[in-house]
C-alpha cells in the first residue's frame, strides 16, 4: 500500500497514517523533551542575564569563531568516520 495518492486535480496527497507515523514521539523522547524544556525555563528565570551579557562583552569574538569552526570540523570528521565504518560494513546510506 502506498503512502502517496493522486486525486482528480493531479495534486499529490499524503495519507494521515503516514504523517502520524512520521511525527510520533515515544514516551522516552517526550520525557526528554519536557525535561529539557523545564531545565531551559529554570535557567531562563533564575540566571542573571545582565551578568552573562557583561561577561560576553569582555570576551574576544575571535575565540568564539575559532570554537565554532573547530566544532564544525569535529562534526565533519565524525560523520566521515561513521560513513567509512558503514561503508566497510556494506551498509549504504543516503544523504
Amino acid at each position: 500500500m502506498s503512502f502517496w495518492s493522486k486525486n482528480d486535480s493531479m495534486s499529490v496527497t499524503i495519507s494521515s497514517e503516514h504523517i502520524r507515523g512520521q511525527f510520533a514521539l515515544s514516551r522516552k523522547s517526550l520525557l526528554f523533551l519536557v525535561g529539557g524544556l523545564l531545565i531551559f525555563v529554570f535557567f531562563l528565570f533564575f540566571m542573571d542575564s545582565r551578568a552573562i551579557l557583561r561577561v560576553l562583552e569582555t570576551t574576544n569574538p575571535f575565540y568564539y569563531l575559532l570554537a565554532f569552526a573547530v566544532a564544525i570540523l569535529n562534526m565533519l570528521f565524525h560523520s566521515l568516520t561513521w560513513r567509512s565504518i558503514l561503508k566497510s560494513l556494506a551498509i549504504n546510506t543516503t544523504y
